[in-house]
């Protein structure tokens, strides 16, 4: 009988664990001060949740999100879920949380820059427009953090500018213990800028090195002020910021 006893029992925990509501794991995310989940439906397996942004504005819908349990995260030990979202904030990304680290993987994400801002509040400020969209290649977040990625961003609108939209951007990063390393390069657009720079982890500096030249009279004398001199009417840039001046 305690055979069958066993059996009852495992089949009662089981039950249990396939039903464990979702609102008890979301509870546990970290998420930045200006971003909430809302309406969150399901189970910790599967389930959906609504991503919204607290703003000046009020609380504008960044996206709508399914999740299910990411199997290759269980292969290897840890607990992580497939998000796919829908909105403003659209795409997938694989997550896999234990407690020294965050793993991303198979991330393609798209965002309006105008549903950024409510997050960011530096591209809220500058008035930025246009859409970012991230891939990565593997990111890993903890105490020894690696991986890296490429972000674009299209139509980069800013409304301090003369010239809307500037151009479409490509920004390739690796991340490493000490930092972040990053390159820059135009994929069209009438503000070309190229150069490559660097984050420090330890400083919180972010330092920029690269050219930048203005197509059109009025983009020319935009940058007139900015940098040195270089050839074919260029400017050189060289910049290192505090991270909390950007």
């Amino acid at each position: 009988m305690w055979r069958y006893g066993l059996i009852v029992f495992a089949g009662y925990v089981a039950f249990l664990a396939a039903t464990v509501p979702a609102h008890l794991v979301v509870s546990q995310v970290a998420l930045p001060p200006s971003v909430t989940l809302t309406d969150v439906r399901g189970t910790i397996w599967s389930g959906r949740a609504v991503l919204m942004a607290t703003a000046q504005q009020g609380t504008p819908l960044l996206s709508r999100v399914r999740f299910h349990v990411w199997p290759g995260a269980l292969l290897h030990g840890r607990w992580g879920y497939v998000l796919t979202g829908q909105g403003p904030l659209a795409g997938h990304v694989a997550v896999a949380v234990t407690s020294h680290r965050v793993e991303l993987a198979d991330m393609a994400l798209t965002v309006s820059a105008k549903a950024a801002a409510a997050v960011f509040p530096a591209l809220r400020d500058e008035g930025a427009g246009g859409v970012f969209a991230v891939r990565d290649q593997d990111w890993v977040m903890g105490s020894h953090p690696h991986g890296g990625g490429a972000l674009v961003w299209r139509d980069a609108r800013l409304a301090s500018a003369p010239v809307d939209p500037l151009g479409s951007y490509r920004l390739v990063f690796s991340v490493t213990p000490a930092g972040v390393l990053y390159a820059i390069h135009t994929l069209s657009g009438k503000l070309v800028i190229t150069g490559h720079g660097h984050y420090g982890r330890a400083s919180r500096m972010v330092s920029f090195r690269g050219l930048v030249t203005g197509h059109g009279l009025r983009l020319q004398g935009f940058l007139s002020g900015i940098g040195f001199s270089a050839a074919h009417g260029a400017r050189r840039i060289r910049l290192r910021l505090p991270l909390s001046a950007l």
